[in-house]
């Protein structure tokens, strides 16, 4: 069964340890995983109990507690307070995450929607010609409507510190449609490329987990390609001509 590292202030309810191998279940019931010599200091002739065992052993089938059992079936059940501990502090976390996530998406949409000069911007042309692919190959010769150009795009480095570029962004849609995600290219402010000078040119904000840039609309060939990043999205929508879809990851 799958295993867990129970490390820092993280406790196994099991026995309140931070070092042992645990088993953590959707459930909420518990199977500690240390043996002998280890930090729950199991008894002599004690072994772990796997969840289907613990079912059949125990409390009408409720396992909620049960750690360990001797050979005689008796089980060592853990803190219900412990237990109801880790618990709560499971999905203050899980809470946290999506209240960042849900912000980081709102972030991801202000930006798409302010950034308003379209796809067919001058600089974009440059740029994707530097990458050796012509607009004017594209469908319509126009650059996908999913992209758009950005006059000034923040761009944080490691240490927080903020600077501004023109830059290029995709936006990614999820599986019902909703904006969760931008790709974003950092340009150079004076030459055609990338920005030299940024050691992170190309990154993603948003919730990225399926969803993907749609470079246009599923073609009637029903061909659809996948890729990763924006420049060889662009490419292969030059090289295939209309005769096929093709989404970035």
């Amino acid at each position: 069964f799958g295993l867990r590292r129970f490390k820092g202030d993280d406790r196994c309810p099991a026995c309140n340890g931070n070092s042992g191998w645990c088993g953590a279940y959707p459930d909420g019931n518990f199977l500690c995983m240390r043996f002998l010599r280890d930090a729950c200091a199991v008894p002599s002739g004690w072994t772990p109990l796997n969840l289907e065992d613990a079912r059949a052993k125990f409390s009408g089938g409720n396992t909620a507690g049960v750690v360990f059992a001797r050979a005689d079936g008796n089980g060592a059940p853990a803190d219900p307070a412990a237990i109801a501990r880790y618990q709560a502090k499971r999905d203050k976390l899980k809470r946290s995450q999506e209240q960042f996530r849900a912000r980081e998406i709102e972030k991801v949409r202000f930006i798409w929607n302010t950034a308003i000069t379209g796809a067919d911007h001058e600089r974009l042309h440059r740029y994707f010609a530097h990458r050796g692919v012509r607009v004017a190959d594209l469908p319509d010769g126009k650059l996908p409507a999913t992209l758009r150009y950005v006059y000034e795009l923040e761009h944080y480095n490691e240490d927080k510190k903020r600077t501004v570029r023109p830059g290029l962004i995709g936006m990614m849609k999820n599986h019902r449609g909703e904006v969760v995600c931008i790709q974003r290219i950092y340009l150079d402010s004076a030459g055609d490329g990338k920005a030299p000078d940024l050691d992170d040119c190309k990154k993603m904000r948003g919730s990225p987990a399926g969803a993907a840039c749609r470079l246009g609309p599923l073609s009637s060939s029903g061909v659809l390609l996948i890729c990763e990043g924006i420049e060889t999205g662009v490419a292969l929508l030059a090289a295939v001509k209309g005769r096929a879809a093709v989404w970035c990851v």
